[in-house]
């Protein structure tokens, strides 16, 4: 079991970030840091409507009948988003509105979720996907 004073210190630093200001072109989400292989990995759960604001992907030909979300990997400069450690593995992740990323892995799931998100809005409403960032140079 972990040490009372330590999970209160970690539970004072998500709720002094958390209070944190966001601004219109940020986005911010809980994050997951997995080290592996000498690389890191940062896991992170958007909304599909927030994560079609800053990912790039090259289309290929789906239909919506395929829409099965997996895991999204996606490509970005390690200093295009900025992460605050919380201990314990976790983060917040801030990435700027400006920020591009490129889908490398799971593109015809996000393909036929772009394609079902622009001809029935109301089906993806609440989706979220699972995003993997890998950094550039790290792969």
């Amino acid at each position: 079991m972990a040490n009372l004073s330590e999970f209160e210190q970690f539970a004072t630093r998500v709720k002094s970030l958390a209070n944190q200001p966001v601004y219109h072109d940020e986005f911010v989400y809980p994050g997951l840091i997995v080290k592996q292989a000498g690389r890191e990995r940062i896991q992170i759960t958007p909304p599909l409507s927030e994560a079609v604001q800053f990912l790039q992907y090259n289309p290929v030909k789906v239909t919506t009948d395929e829409l099965d979300l997996p895991p999204v990997t996606v490509q970005v400069a390690r200093n295009a988003i900025h992460l605050e450690p919380l201990g314990k593995s976790m983060c917040l992740v801030t990435i700027p509105g400006n920020a591009k990323m490129q889908v490398i892995d799971g593109v015809v799931g996000w393909e036929a979720a772009i394609q079902l998100m622009s001809t029935d809005p109301d089906a993806v409403a609440d989706y979220q996907v699972l995003l993997s960032l890998v950094f550039e140079g790290e792969d």
